[in-house]
């Protein structure tokens, strides 16, 4: 007998060299849109910060890490770099960046604002490979490499040659956690090692890496399927290595006198509180509305006068910390993006004062990465709504208006770093309440021989702190050249009733009263007030030679000029006195010798 049950036919199964084909054609396409995201990347950086190449390597730091820093004008100094800090930091190897390029270029700033230009680039494209290896989305990666590369907040790590620091520090940090990942993935041990080595390196280019090994506790947390604190093992050699390198941070910032700049001094604990808040909320508020950017974002200026916004910046931090723990309902997403932003600027929250900023852009550069992940995990919401745009579409479309806006507040932004005189003119206009902002604006219109603008900075500097010694010297410079003597001397004055112990004040008196107002006795008084503070003040006993020479003593005089010319053998004006000294007394050789070193320095000078 037959059943009735009829057996089901079989499904027709693909063939395997058309699914095979399938595939390849999938991994086709998925790559072509990697490379496309990737040349998107590239082309925006670009966009941006080409204008950077012809900017000078002038502004505030720049100085004393490149161009006045004799440690990378030659390799002979190689071995001093690791054991010696600069401008209150240890970065060994981005002084060393400095000196190849020094090696190569000298001063001309073109190659030194490319490579900071191209570590960008590289930074941006390796923030998109992390995102990609965390979370297997390339659409999260991309608006998170995008945003990376374009967003206002990163243009003063940039386009300022002297944070070289943030751009290398990053690069071995990305290359650090992706090597991490890797060795999660295939559990190789070599891998763990290059990611260490990485670590160092990025420790050796700036101290602010050192919260690295909490990043990674965070990713495992997040990523793991079921978390273990067994996967801490694995993260000792990086919590050691931060140790030695986070002590040796602190050790360096207290030599170097940039801790505990205010909050100790002036301001107190209920202040304190609210600078913290202040700066976790003001690089998210920067974030979503990068305006009045500035180089210095100052302290206020007293105890007590907080503005609105430091109020504020408390409920905001709760209303985050509400909405963190409300999404761990549905995922750690939100934990991993805040979590990460939360422990890259952990350092530079105020809680230990660091500086003379209350924040500053370059610090939300790595800490960025957290928080452009989390706009990519919002806009990947739109794929749920049902609207008349596809989507995926409507994502993108959303993502591409937040990146010509942030790439057009960029390109506006770019030009303030053109110099030191853009940059700091720029501060006077966001904070006309800081003196340093006018100061270093008019010592910039002074070097480049705008005595005009010079001297209207330095009134404005002097306006709002009248004992700002270094204004009042530059002014009374600027007024001597202008042949303003008598303001020129009450600068003077002004310093020294400051600064009773300000030998160049009294030898810059002292000049002003005999060579210009023809009072000998008291141009000699204030030089030898010069010489009792600094008895190896060039300028003084010149004058002073000049004085005795006057006075009709000529061994006197000729005694106080041999004492100048063995501080300095290349001062024409020495040189010129004691070319009359021996021409006085007949020794027209040597006459002829000082006087034509003199003019050959003093045509030098001209050139």
């Amino acid at each position: 007998m037959y059943s009735n049950t009829m057996k089901a036919a079989p499904k027709k199964s693909t063939p395997p060299h058309k699914a095979a084909k399938k595939v390849v054609t999938h991994q086709v396409k998925n790559h072509k849109e990697q490379l496309w995201f990737l040349l998107i990347i590239a082309v925006s950086c670009v966009i941006v910060y080409f204008p950077t190449l012809k900017y000078a390597i002038d502004v505030w730091d720049d100085p004393y890490y490149i161009t006045n820093n004799p440690s990378v004008h030659s390799f002979a100094n190689f071995g001093q770099l690791f054991m010696r800090f600069y401008v209150g930091n240890y970065q060994p190897l981005t002084i060393l960046s400095y000196m190849f390029e020094w090696a190569l270029v000298g001063a001309s700033p073109f190659l030194y604002h490319f490579d900071n230009m191209l570590l960008h680039l590289l930074n941006s494209l390796l923030s998109y490979v992390l995102i990609v290896k965390l979370t297997k989305n390339r659409f999260l990666a991309f608006v998170t490499g995008l945003l990376f590369v374009v967003h206002p907040l990163h243009i003063e790590s940039v386009a300022w040659a002297s944070q070289r620091k943030d751009l290398l520090y990053s690069l071995f940090y990305f290359a650090s956690y992706i090597f991490y990942l890797d060795y999660r993935e295939k559990k190789k041990n070599s891998l763990l090692i290059i990611s260490l080595a990485a670590f160092v390196l990025s420790c050796l280019s700036k101290g602010m890496a050192v919260v690295l090994p909490a990043v990674l506790v965070l990713t495992d947390f997040c990523f793991d399927k079921k978390f273990s604190y067994k996967s801490l093992f694995n993260k000792i050699p990086y919590m050691l290595i931060s140790l030695f390198f986070g002590l040796f941070a602190v050790f360096v910032q207290k030599e170097s006198g940039a801790m505990g700049f205010t909050s100790k001094d002036i301001f107190s604990l209920s202040d304190k509180f609210f600078f913290i808040n202040y700066s976790f909320f003001f690089y998210i508020m920067k974030l979503l509305w990068p305006f009045h950017l500035s180089g210095l974002y100052p302290y206020p200026i007293q105890s007590g006068q907080l503005s609105l916004m430091y109020y504020l910046s408390v409920p905001f931090n709760l209303l985050v910390l509400g909405a963190l723990v409300y999404s761990l309902k549905f995922s750690k997403k939100v934990l991993f993006g805040l979590g990460f932003y939360t422990i890259n600027v952990v350092m530079i929250l105020q809680i230990l004062s660091v500086g003379s900023a209350i924040a500053a852009d370059r610090y939300f550069y790595m800490a960025s990465v957290g928080l452009f992940y989390l706009l990519g995990v919002g806009m990947e919401k739109f794929n749920a709504i049902k609207t008349p745009l596809d989507g995926k579409l409507l994502k993108f479309f959303v993502l591409g208006c937040l990146t010509v806006f942030f790439t057009l507040v960029s390109v506006a932004r770019i030009p303030v770093w053109k110099n030191a005189g853009t940059f700091w003119t720029d501060v006077t206009l966001k904070y006309p309440e800081i003196d340093v902002a006018w100061y270093n604006a008019g010592a910039y219109f002074y070097s480049v021989n705008n005595q005009e603008q010079a001297l209207k900075y330095f009134d404005k500097a002097i306006s709002i702190n009248a004992n700002h010694l270094d204004a009042l010297k530059w002014r009374s410079m600027l007024y001597s050249q202008k042949n303003d003597f008598q303001k020129s001397l009450e600068d003077n004055l002004k310093i020294i009733a400051i600064d009773s112990n300000n030998s160049r004040a009294y030898a810059a008196a002292g000049e002003i009263y005999g060579k210009n107002l023809n009072d000998i006795d008291k141009s000699y008084w204030y030089l030898s007030k010069a010489l009792e503070k600094d008895s190896a003040n060039e300028a003084a006993l010149c004058n002073m030679g000049v004085v005795f020479h006057i006075r009709g003593d000529g061994e006197g005089a000729f005694s106080y000029f041999m004492k100048a010319y063995e501080i300095n053998p290349d001062n024409p004006f020495t040189l010129s006195n004691l070319a009359s000294y021996y021409t006085l007394h007949g020794d027209t050789i040597k006459a002829r010798e000082f006087s034509q070193r003199a003019e050959q320095l003093a045509k030098r000078k001209v050139e």
